[in-house]
């Protein structure tokens, strides 16, 4: 019983953060509309996606148009276009598939 408990809790605080969701409605290919036709069926998702958004752009507002100063002060200069890493990575896997635009006309 203890270890479901603390199961529970794990998974509860990793979904807490909002970062992924908004993360998906950033996605061009995703986007929060496709979102929410996908989960039209589905009201505690579509519910929890909705308050995802607006919690996004309470976000927005507080972070970046309440502040005076340039956002890029901070900072450092861009990365070279010759970065070594990017050669390094990992093989790609198309896992943005299901969520290809799709034809609404």
């Amino acid at each position: 019983m203890d270890a479901r408990k603390k199961l529970s809790d794990y998974y509860y605080k990793f979904e807490e953060p909002p970062y992924y969701t908004w993360a998906a409605f950033l996605d061009p290919q995703i986007s929060y509309d496709t979102l929410v036709m996908d989960y039209q069926n589905e009201p505690d998702l579509l519910a929890d996606i909705q308050m995802a958004k607006k919690s996004f752009e309470e976000h927005f507002q507080i972070t970046y148009t309440t502040t005076s100063a340039p956002m890029n002060s901070a900072l450092g200069p861009a990365p070279a276009a010759s970065d070594s890493s990017v050669d390094a990575s990992p093989q790609k896997i198309d896992f943005l598939s299901c969520y290809c635009k799709r034809d609404t006309g």
